[in-house]
C-alpha cells in the first residue's frame, strides 16, 4: 500500500547554552541557541496491510521556522568591545525525515496509529556583525563580520494518532486500507 501524508505541529522549543569553545574565544557571556515554533513534514508511505493492520515505512521532507543564534553581550571587561557586541542568526528551514508506524482500522473511516519519526536538519553556515568602540585616533566604531557553522540538528518524534478518512465525502468507495 502506498500513500502520501502531510502534517504540521506547533510547539515552543528554546534551547541554549554557553559552549566551552565560546568561553575560550569570547568569554562566558556568549550564548548559542536553537529556537523552533513549528514543524511540518510531507512524506511518502509504503506499507503492508494484514486484515485491519497496516505496517509502514515513511520518509520525506521536513520544514520549520527554526533559527540558530549566537549572541554575545560583551560583558567581559577584559575585551575591548561594545554592548550587544554580536547577534548572528541562521535559519533551519528545510530538512528530512524517516520513520515507520503501525496503524489499525477501528471502523471503516477511523484508524489509530503509533508512529516514530527521525528528523534531521543539516548544519548551516551563518554570519553576524560585531561592533567595537572606536580606538583613538579613530572616531567611528569598528565593524567586523563573524562566520559560524551550526551543527546538524536532529530529534526523535514518537506520536499516537487518530485518523478520519474523508472518502465518503467524495463518494469514493473504500476497502480495508
Amino acid at each position: 500500500i502506498t500513500g502520501i501524508e502531510a502534517d504540521i505541529s506547533w510547539f515552543d522549543l528554546n534551547a541554549s547554552k554557553v559552549p566551552a569553545s565560546s568561553k575560550a574565544d569570547w568569554g562566558s557571556d556568549t550564548i548559542v541557541s536553537v529556537q523552533m515554533d513549528w514543524l511540518a513534514t510531507v512524506r511518502g508511505r509504503l506499507g503492508f496491510a494484514m486484515d485491519k493492520w497496516l505496517i509502514y515505512g515513511t520518509g520525506g521532507a521536513a520544514f520549520s521556522n527554526g533559527v540558530y543564534r549566537n549572541h554575545d553581550f560583551c560583558n567581559d571587561t577584559s575585551k575591548d568591545c561594545g554592548s550587544g557586541l554580536l547577534d548572528a542568526k541562521g535559519s533551519m528551514e528545510t530538512g528530512w525525515t524517516v520513520g515507520g508506524g503501525l496503524e489499525y482500522e477501528y471502523t471503516r473511516n477511523w484508524t489509530v496509529k503509533a508512529e516514530y519519526l527521525f528528523v534531521g536538519f543539516d548544519g548551516r553556515q551563518y554570519a553576524g556583525t560585531a561592533s567595537y568602540p572606536p580606538k583613538p585616533p579613530d572616531t567611528k566604531p569598528v565593524t567586523e563580520v563573524y562566520h559560524f557553522s551550526a551543527s546538524p540538528s536532529e530529534f526523535n518524534i514518537f506520536r499516537l494518532g487518530l485518523n478520519c478518512r474523508l472518502d465518503d465525502l467524495f463518494n469514493t468507495p473504500t476497502k480495508d486500507f
